[in-house]
């Protein structure tokens, strides 16, 4: 892979293809490459190849044509060619120099991936496998990067019915051929066992075998009837105890194979595992009923209705001792071997309905599988490739320049936010995106070919801001001189020390609740400095109209549960409550959808509780989705569903609830912590929760101390009753919710906040190249911050009012600059008009609450840094008012006493920080 996700080349290079791999021997991966490559030279298209691993054997075999047509491909000029194919198995994917974007044509027969092949895949910018079987195995494998199905052919005009059989010598009855390298995924074994099942001496049918030795395509006389013959032993029979088996010794050459499938009557490989089963196409194409197994790559081109499917014994592990070492410990087919022996028998037995299936089957391939449909696909892929390669970034002439850091093409809400936001972007600022991700999804993607072609470094100069929303998050300095903006939420209270300290070389600090900003501050960061900037929906999507998902419940209500099935989101929470309040006979389902128990959970979920619980009669009744639902599909279950359960401990905003709301769902969730700031009791319920604070947890060193909140388990189980038993009420909540989150929460009103602050930023100079603020001993108290002006009697008025309003009791403290450099004279004046403010507002005879008096030196322009270091600013003039503005301060302008209460009471630091 790049250094970034794709080679911005420009709207004038063309970029062309270079494919890598056997092309010249006669394995499946070249017979593949041969079509490809020449299929897309045949349209006009330069493609370069680079053969390895060449057969003597084959080449000598070539007619000149062909070989005239491959050495012309082996000799385009070696330049320009950014976008490389290598067509062979993950493990030997690999860069080269000069290559701007690669491409891993690959397969493999199990369920998953050796150990390190799944991170050879990821290197690659994209990937090409024959099948569906393949993209669910690699990505079951851990395989990240985007996968498309660019299918296999066969030539129609080459393996048709009607030519002359190759082989007739030895041959009676109803022929079957087998065509496989004697290894055990080919299941010769449970060929041989079923056709000694199937058949005696006396049917009138043979086997035909088209059988050499692993890695090699010829054997030495014999070499395969013996082994025929030993495991025939291993069984007690011999030759004679069963139908002929013929096994054809000799080489047989790729112009000869049409013929070869001509001298049989039927097809049959019960092989363990295929990418794809080429054999298997060859046959159906000659017209032969085919029998494969019901498993694997195969299955995208068979089905009940062109072939005959043998069923499996289910998987079955490679043993240790497996002759190819990279198939040890993985999972595999066990065919049937009574299935198989039905097969066999049935195309025995019923030669014309056997026909007839050859027929259908021959038909389907001319109508489906050819290689000019297969080319068509790679052609596709290229020309999407070449189009995203050359396309022109969007650009937003006199925006901002911004770089932003973070991931973009992943299913995790981190990149939802990145990609749903920058995505909107585009028209208002220039913006670059900084990735070293491997897509989960597809960048090149219409809807995200816009977003995809900003990643790279285009900028036309220094980023006036850089934003960075990833994980871990990356407090050092940026090498330019632009603003740096850092968007991280948190789940639990404090803050890790070392996110404080990193805090001085950012600007600002985006989070997406109230919660998690009182966090910011509580924890020691500068009130000015944290901006709430909230998660969004998009809520056209999201919508109460639309398809829903289909559900193995038939259960009236469907109480819904999305996330990562983690002690933090409270599902053992929901569980215990939903056990508690409902029984089997309760028309109520609980409905999971599980998240992350493969990646970022892993070890910390309940989902195999939650399987074991599902699978109980006797409990109420539970519905877990383990499977990953594609993006259309989650506002499908949301609508397939009556009420969303989120009694989280801590979150740092709460996607799934907004989407749920915009989809028209009550909701039941925490009445504390991030949701709030969109959840309160017109819109939601809300369940009472108190903090507890952790220990033991193995976060990272914190001052403030950590927290979550624990809701009451009693409570929510009366709230989902209440809900149940009150659809009407919930309904009007629901509405509620879903006007809430259309009005504040979409993320077109998201991306205007953040094109606000990007502007506001790249307007000022970065405040992190000076000192941002200063260090007021204010002990962690609610500061209010007094910039006098001694010319007038304001601060005096606001001496009093303070000392008025507060004791020393309260968390407060007034924070009062004095200039240093003034005069003996004048800070003696200064000190009076404070002793008689304090004298006027204690004349009630209470203490005097905390007063600090700053006397560091600030030049005019400096200012600001006082505001900076408080957390309310009192002003009387407006240049004052001004200032506090510009720096982001809250301001007060001439406070009563209750003003200043007020004030206190709102500062909502979460209990237990």
């Amino acid at each position: 892979m790049t250094s970034d996700l794709v080679l911005n080349l420009g709207a004038s290079a063309e970029p062309k293809l270079t494919w890598l791999g056997p092309m010249r021997n006669f394995s499946g991966f070249g017979d593949e490459m041969r079509h490809y490559v020449l299929g897309l030279r045949d349209r006009g298209h330069a493609v370069r190849a680079l053969p390895v691993a060449d057969s003597p054997k084959y080449m000598a075999g070539l007619s000149p044509t062909l070989r005239a047509r491959l050495d012309a491909a082996v000799a385009e000029p070696a330049q320009d060619w950014p976008v490389l194919v290598q067509h062979l198995q993950p493990h030997t994917l690999r860069h080269y120099a000069g290559v701007g974007y690669y491409v891993g044509r690959t397969m493999f027969e199990t369920t998953s991936l050796p150990a390190g092949w799944a991170e050879q895949a990821n290197g690659m910018d994209e990937l090409w496998v024959p099948s569906e079987f393949n993209v669910q195995t690699f990505r079951d494998a851990g395989v990240t990067i985007p996968i498309h199905v660019v299918p296999e052919g066969v030539s129609t005009t080459r393996f048709r019915p009607g030519l002359r059989p190759l082989v007739t010598e030895g041959l009676r009855g109803t022929v079957f051929l087998s065509v496989f390298e004697w290894s055990s995924r080919k299941g010769w074994d449970v060929l041989l066992r079923a056709w000694a099942e199937a058949f005696g001496p006396e049917d009138d049918v043979t086997l035909l075998l088209r059988s050499y030795p692993l890695s090699h395509t010829s054997a030495r006389q014999d070499e395969i009837s013996q082994r025929v013959d030993a495991y025939l032993a291993t069984l007690g029979r011999t030759r004679a105890d069963v139908a002929p088996i013929v096994v054809l010794d000799q080489f047989v050459d790729d112009r000869e194979m049409p013929r070869l499938y001509a001298s049989a009557t039927a097809y049959v490989g019960p092989s363990r595992g295929e990418g794809w089963g080429r054999p298997y196409l060859e046959a159906m194409a000659t017209g032969l009923p085919t029998i494969a197994t019901r498993w694997s790559g195969n299955l995208a081109f068979m089905d009940d209705t062109n072939s005959l499917l043998v069923d499996i014994d289910g998987l079955e592990t490679v043993p240790a001792d497996d002759e190819i070492a990279f198939f040890r410990g993985q999972q595999w087919a066990s065919p049937s071997v009574a299935s198989l022996v039905g097969h066999l028998r049935w195309v025995a037995a019923e030669p014309a309905a056997a026909a007839a299936l050859g027929a259908r089957a021959r038909e389907d391939v001319v109508a489906r599988w050819t290689w000019e449909k297969a080319v068509d696909v790679a052609e596709q892929r290229f020309l999407a490739i070449r189009e995203h390669l050359t396309r022109p970034r969007p650009h937003a002439p006199g925006g901002p320049r911004v770089r932003w850091v973070g991931e973009q093409f992943q299913h995790t809400s981190l990149s939802l936010v990145n990609r749903a936001v920058v995505s909107r972007l585009l028209d208002r600022v220039d913006v670059e995106c900084r990735t070293v991700e491997r897509p989960a999804v597809d960048p090149y993607a219409p809807e995200l070919a816009a977003l995809a072609s900003t990643v790279g470094p285009v900028l036309d100069g220094d980023p006036q801001v850089e934003v960075r929303h990833q994980w871990p998050p990356d407090w050092s300095a940026p090498e330019h001189q632009g603003a740096l903006v850092a968007i991280q939420p948190w789940e639990y209270g404090g803050l890790p020390d070392a996110w404080v300290e990193g805090m001085a070389a950012v600007d600002e600090a985006w989070v997406p609740t109230t919660f998690v900003r009182d966090c910011y501050v509580a924890s020691g960061v500068p009130a000015a400095k944290v901006h709430v900037v909230p998660n969004g929906v998009d809520v056209d999507a999201f919508s109460p109209q639309g398809e829903a998902l289909a559900l193995r419940t038939t259960k009236g209500t469907k109480l819904l549960f999305v996330g990562g099935t983690i002690h933090r989101k409270g599902i053992d929470v929901l569980v215990a409550a939903y056990l508690r309040e409902f029984t089997r006979d309760d028309d109520v389902c609980l409905v999971v959808k599980t998240f992350g128990s493969g990646s970022v959970y892993r070890g910390q979920d309940m989902d195999e509780r939650l399987r074991q619980l599902a699978a109980d009669p006797s409990l109420p009744e539970i519905e877990v989705i383990d499977r990953e639902l594609e993006p259309h599909e989650l506002p499908m279950l949301y609508r397939a569903c009556d009420v969303l359960v989120h009694p989280y401990r801590g979150e740092g905003f709460g996607l799934p609830i907004a989407e749920a709301m915009a989809c028209g769902l009550p909701v039941v969730v925490t009445g504390a912590g991030a949701a709030v700031d969109f959840c309160d009791a017109e819109t939601a319920y809300l369940v009472p929760a108190e903090p507890q604070a952790l220990s033991g947890t193995g976060l990272p060193e914190s001052r403030t101390g950590y927290f979550l909140y624990e809701p009451d388990g009693d409570a929510l189980a009366r709230t989902l009753r209440h809900v149940v038993e009150h659809p009407a009420e919930a309904a009007v909540r629901a509405a509620a919710g879903r006007s809430r989150i259309v009005r504040d929460f979409s993320w077109e009103r998201v991306a205007g906040l953040v094109a606000g602050r990007l502007a506001a930023l790249a307007a000022a100079p970065a405040t992190r190249l000076r000192p941002l603020g200063l260090e007021l001993d204010t002990q962690g108290k609610h500061t209010f911050g007094l910039l006098p002006d001694w010319t007038t009697s304001a601060p005096d008025e606001a001496l009093r009012t303070f000392v008025a309003a507060f004791t020393p009791a309260d968390e407060v403290c007034l924070a009062v600059w004095i200039d240093p450099s003034s005069s003996d004279d004048e800070l003696d004046r200064i000190e009076e008009r404070l002793r008689a403010a304090v004298e006027a507002g204690t004349a009630d005879g209470h203490e005097c609450p905390d007063i600090l008096l700053v006397t560091d030196a600030l030049r005019p322009g400096e200012l600001d840094r006082f505001y900076r270091s408080v957390d309310v600013a009192l002003t009387s003039a407006p240049a004052q008012a001004a200032l506090a503005t510009s720096v982001g301060t809250p301001l007060l302008v001439r406070p009563g006493q209750e003003a200043l209460r007020a004030s206190l009471a709102q500062r909502r630091v979460p209990a237990g920080v």
